[in-house]
């Protein structure tokens, strides 16, 4: 049996690398043949503002290019790709490669805020034969606007299997799509368990006891500021800041050039880790961390329902407040409850 996946593996955001690779290691260590498609159109590689990307390549050209390079070599080490690369939907469409089953998902492929929830190759619309799965596939909103859903239900009837990384989606897109069954799934993430991730991990970056903030997108400074201040009241430590090329808060270090495995290994060795990423709270979990979410003001559903299943609503911080687990058992029950219930239904989906 031969699937391939399509996803966003190919990116400088670390996220997308980790959640491409845990989706392709959990079905090869299953028995399941699978290769990545290596579709890369080009705003993937320029985040959808080439001529930002340009500038932060110039004004951080040491850094960028390094983190390039990690990114590359992270592709080379750990993703199993088709020969062929494509660079657009046309070229996809034209000369698709074959498989018995072609797998959709995770990370916020079906967003349409996004170049990539348009993009008719996320939804495997290239497909000519075989059976189409969506794993995990994210629309990123808890109320998703009536264009998204229109969007996927023009392209997902024909689908053998749906399920999504939200719950608040499961509803409304079974309501486009006649009553089709959707299932409330795991981030690939969690497919793996940690032992996985500390194969892979860098060695330990920073000597000190540090606080890891990692900022995917751009949080309220003098906020931040209080808070982390809150935090070093608590946690003796630097504070490391990740995720950005400009400083989103007061720090003692920064780190631009930050690839998956320097990534793990920073969340690995913090004593506290602060961001507004749903990866970065989905690894301060998996590895048992002290760890507080900023719900992004755009897509923060993702990361709200995961920290209610795990009964860690207060861990969304509103305040200066430090949130605080004293005992992992619980979370790590559920987490193994619902990665063993992702696992069993996307095997059962592909007959094994």
């Amino acid at each position: 049996m031969k699937t391939l996946t399509i996803t966003l593996h190919d990116t400088d955001n670390c996220g997308s690398s980790l959640q491409a690779f845990s989706l392709q290691k959990f079905l090869l260590s299953n028995g399941i043949d699978n290769e990545i498609i290596d579709y890369v159109p080009e705003y993937t590689k320029n985040n959808g503002s080439p001529i930002k990307s340009l500038l932060r390549k110039l004004i951080f050209y040491r850094d960028s290019n390094e983190r390039d390079k990690k990114f590359h070599q992270f592709v080379v080490d750990y993703l199993h790709l088709t020969e062929k690369k494509y660079r657009s939907f046309q070229e996809l469409d034209g000369t698709p490669p074959e498989a018995d089953f072609y797998i959709t998902g995770s990370d916020q492929l079906w967003n349409a805020t996004y170049r990539c929830g348009n993009d008719p190759a996320f939804y495997l619309d290239f497909v000519k034969t075989g059976k189409k799965l969506a794993y995990a596939v994210s629309l990123g909103r808890e109320v998703i606007p009536k264009d998204n859903l229109e969007l996927v239900k023009k392209y997902a009837q024909d689908y053998q299997w749906l399920s999504v990384r939200e719950k608040s989606s499961v509803k409304q897109l079974e309501g486009v799509l006649n009553g089709k069954r959707v299932d409330y799934v795991c981030d690939p993430v969690l497919l793996n368990t940690v032992e996985i991730y500390l194969q892979m991990q860098a060695p330990r970056l920073i000597k000190d006891p540090y606080i890891l903030v990692y900022m995917a997108q751009i949080p309220d400074a003098p906020s931040m500021d209080a808070f982390i201040e809150a935090i070093q009241k608590k946690v003796n430590g630097k504070v490391v800041l990740i995720g950005s090329y400009r400083n989103r808060c007061a720090c003692d270090i920064h780190k631009r050039d930050v690839a998956p495995a320097e990534f793990l290994s920073l969340i690995a060795n913090a004593e506290y880790i602060i961001s507004n990423s749903f990866h970065a709270t989905m690894f301060s979990m998996i590895y048992e961390k002290q760890f507080a979410t900023v719900l992004p003001e755009r897509n923060g559903t993702r990361i709200k329902e995961i920290l209610d299943y795990t009964d860690l609503t207060e861990h969304a911080i509103s305040s200066i407040s430090v949130p605080w687990i004293e005992d992992y058992t619980e979370v790590r029950n559920k987490l193994a409850h619902f990665r063993t219930q992702s696992q069993q239904i996307l095997l059962n989906e592909l007959g094994k």
